[in-house]
């Protein structure tokens, strides 16, 4: 009727999050100074705000950190991420486990990864010395080649967009990227790759891997009610949003950009760290680890964005951690208590009942248990004393008794002074 279990009570709070606000700096300083996420990004107040990713860009820095160390922890490529991701517990906001947060920034991404073999080409090339290597002919008939970049600390990647716009440093606005590799390592360092029957934009030919593929990122957000569940948010709903103050929303759009910009500018770094962990880890990468990627870079996203960099908010709350607790079936237990109950009361209305009408009492003693097994030498020596009390009875009549087969009365079986055994009288009549 009693078993224990894990309850969780639905009780209302308040606590802080990470949300990007719009708020005004000091007056007199530079638009960088004012803390928001767009400032950060390089917004001056003009519209519409399309982020330069250069060298001044602090958020594109910071991301690019975050995603960086999550790479050579391998925490992103070997693990999916969630398609609607939120803020995660950090060293100055953390969550607890079980409770609802209303109010929270969310995100929704989706890397957009597809097989492009029939859009890149490629051929081998020999060199005078037998180097084997790899020409790849993208959409608009731009050509790269892997020859001389043997060698290299970061793998052998090429990236080329679609998109019609590009920054001052060439990374593409918008578009789908495209992206060609060449294995560099063997065979034996593939332990993160699905087979090749379960991964077909990884060609084996020739010795060598050639992963093409194309990527268009998305990335929305909104405002959620969300439980977290330990390590990220889930149960997402969206929400109006009126219980949260201005949003940074330029900055909060400018985000999907970012998806594509960290994977150019990483791309374009020498980063020995960096292209040691992504040697080993994503060797000839097809959709299934470029989407890890992508989800990586998103996962950075929403973490630093909403990580009370760019303001805080309190925020409303619902329930508690899970703990431990007794746990009680209700049917089994209200039949018990009416059965108790039920008993309990017909008890004390039959003894009210004997009070009024003057019935005797007396308390189970060894008296009264000889009364209820009298006989006849009992009734001569009693007279009706029984229903003297305790004392005078005790006072009036002494006899020494024993239990058995009535000497004076053989049918019957209680207390007189002379007795026989019960089995010896069993005996007795067994051999008449």
């Amino acid at each position: 009727m009693v078993t224990t279990g894990l309850y969780a009570p639905r009780t209302a709070g308040l606590a802080v999050v990470g949300i990007p606000v719009a708020f005004e700096g000091p007056q007199g300083l530079p638009a960088s100074w004012m803390g928001n996420l767009s400032a950060s990004m390089g917004y001056d107040g003009t519209e519409p705000f399309v982020p330069g990713y250069d060298e001044n860009d602090v958020f594109l820095e910071m991301v690019k950190t975050s995603t960086r160390g999550s790479i050579i922890d391998q925490t992103g490529i070997v693990r999916d991420i969630s398609a609607e991701l939120g803020p995660i517990s950090t060293g100055n906001i953390t969550f607890q486990t079980g409770v609802q947060y209303n109010g929270i920034v969310t995100f929704k991404w989706d890397a957009g990864c597809e097989n492009a073999n029939d859009e890149i080409l490629y051929s081998f090339g020999y060199s005078q010395d037998g180097y084997k290597y790899v020409n790849f002919t993208f959409p608009d008939g731009a050509k790269n080649s892997t020859m001389n970049m043997w060698g290299g600390v970061m793998p052998v990647c090429f990236l080329w967009s679609n998109a019609t716009a590009k920054n001052a440093r060439g990374f593409p606005i918008g578009g789908t990227t495209y992206l060609a590799m060449e294995s560099m390592t063997g065979s034996s360092m593939l332990t993160t790759l699905p087979s090749q029957s379960e991964n077909p934009d990884v060609v084996y030919n020739n010795g060598t891997r050639i992963s093409r593929v194309k990527c268009t990122p998305k990335l929305s957000w909104q405002v959620s009610l969300c439980v977290f569940d330990g390590r990220i948010m889930i149960n997402c709903t969206k929400t109006d949003g009126n219980s949260v103050p201005a949003l940074d929303t330029v900055g909060l759009d400018a985000l999907e950009g970012y998806l594509t910009a960290i994977l150019w500018s990483m791309a374009r770094e020498t980063d020995i760290a960096l292209g040691r962990a992504l040697l080993s880890t994503t060797v000839s990468p097809g959709k299934y680890q470029w989407d890890g990627l992508f989800g990586l870079i998103a996962q950075s996203l929403a973490s630093v964005s909403t990580a009370g960099y760019f303001g805080t908010v309190t925020v409303e709350t619902m329930g508690e951690p899970l703990r431990h607790v007794y746990i009680t079936r209700m049917h089994p237990l209200i039949f018990g208590v009416i059965l108790l109950t039920l008993v309990a009361t017909m008890s004390l209305v039959h003894i009210i009942l004997s009070r009024l009408q003057h019935s005797p009492f007396r308390r189970i003693t060894f008296l009264t248990i000889a009364n209820a097994v009298r006989g006849s030498w009992w009734d001569r020596e009693l007279r009706g004393g029984c229903v003297l009390d305790e004392a005078l009875l005790t006072e009036k009549h002494s006899a020494e008794v024993m239990f058995g087969v009535d000497a004076e009365n053989l049918g019957n079986i209680g207390l007189a002074p002379n007795v026989y055994g019960v089995h010896e009288t069993i005996e007795l009549r067994v051999m008449r």
